[in-house]
C-alpha cells in the first residue's frame, strides 16, 4: 500500500478548508476489492496518512435560510485499477454554537459512477439551509465529512 496526502480548498460563506483524511480502509468481497473514502472540510485536519481508498472533498456557496444548492463532491482514486464508487453521505457538523447542525441537510449521494485510475470525477448533491434556520447562520462555515464506499477489480 502506498500513503498519499491530499489538501484541496473549497468554500462555504466566505470560505472553508477542505482535507482528506484516513485511515482509509480496504478489503476483499465477493464482487473485488471494496474500499472506503473519507473527507473533512475540517480545517487543520489536513496532513494525515491515507492509505488505499479514495478521497472526498467538497464545497458549497450561498447557503442561507430557506436556499437550496449543490455541493459538489470530489472523488480522486489514487489507485492503479478504476474503482466504481456506490455511495457517498455527508454528516454536517455545528458551524457554531449558535448555529446548529439541524439547520442544514444533505442528500446522500445515490447510484454509482466509475473512476479511472488517477483521476477525479465531480458528482453534485443537494444541500439545503431550512427556512427556521435563524439569519446568523447565513455565511456560517458548517464542517462536513464525508464517507464512501467504491468496489474495484
Amino acid at each position: 500500500m502506498r500513503i498519499r496526502r491530499s489538501l484541496a480548498t473549497a468554500t462555504l460563506g466566505v470560505g472553508l478548508l477542505v482535507c482528506a483524511l484516513g485511515p482509509v480502509a480496504a478489503a476483499t468481497g465477493p464482487s473485488g476489492t471494496i474500499l472506503t473514502g473519507y473527507g473533512t472540510s475540517v480545517p487543520g485536519s489536513g496532513g494525515q496518512a491515507t492509505t488505499a481508498g479514495f478521497t472526498i472533498t467538497g464545497s458549497v456557496t450561498g447557503l442561507y435560510p430557506g436556499k437550496g444548492t449543490f455541493l459538489h463532491l470530489t472523488v480522486t482514486n489514487p489507485q492503479t485499477v478504476a474503482i466504481t464508487v456506490t455511495s457517498i453521505t455527508t454528516v454536517v457538523g455545528n458551524a457554531s454554537l449558535f448555529c446548529k447542525a439541524s439547520n442544514v441537510a444533505v442528500r446522500a449521494h445515490t447510484g454509482s459512477f466509475v473512476v479511472q485510475p488517477g483521476k477525479k470525477v465531480t458528482v453534485a448533491v443537494l444541500a439545503h439551509m431550512y427556512h427556521s434556520a435563524p439569519n446568523y447562520c447565513q455565511g456560517q462555515k458548517f464542517p462536513f465529512t464525508y464517507t464512501g464506499s467504491a468496489s474495484a477489480p
